[in-house]
């Protein structure tokens, strides 16, 4: 649903990038939290 209402914003060429690093950002971020909770649980 997010995506479709993104892409009627925005052309979807240029949509998909910012969409795509703030997908990334937040992996990248869950993974950081992941890895400290492991290390904080071990």
């Amino acid at each position: 649903m997010l995506v479709i209402g993104y892409q009627n914003v925005t052309p979807a060429k240029t949509s998909w990038k910012p969409f795509l690093k703030m997908i990334w950002r937040i992996t990248v971020d869950l993974k950081l939290i992941a890895t400290k909770a492991e290390l904080a649980f071990s």
